[in-house]
């Protein structure tokens, strides 16, 4: 669950939110982000659904950030090079930082 931790923690810092501010927003307490951040605690599926809408991206969007592309990689290298595109595009200096509300 590291890699889910630092994807959340990326688009949580594109979308200029503390720890305490996102938590708030998902009704979690903020030593319980932080362990999701960090790796140390896997979220259940209606705790992850409220992060994302704490953050403002799609859960599925979330689980596909987090995804590991070689795994796609195995089922067809051109579907992991687009994926990875709009890894890139979602997670870019021109993506999720631009829609971020407050």
């Amino acid at each position: 669950m590291k890699r889910f931790g630092s994807t959340v923690r990326q688009i949580r810092s594109k979308r200029n939110l503390t720890q305490a501010k996102a938590a708030e927003r998902a009704g979690l307490s903020a030593s319980y982000w932080a362990l999701i951040e960090r790796g140390e605690r896997s979220p259940n599926l209606t705790v992850l659904e409220r992060m994302a809408e704490a953050l403002g991206v799609p859960a599925s969007v979330l689980v596909f950030l987090a995804s590991d592309l070689t795994d796609f990689e195995r089922v067809d290298k051109s579907v992991a090079e687009s994926m990875a595109l709009l890894s890139w595009k979602l997670l870019g200096e021109n993506g999720l930082a631009n829609d971020a509300q407050d």
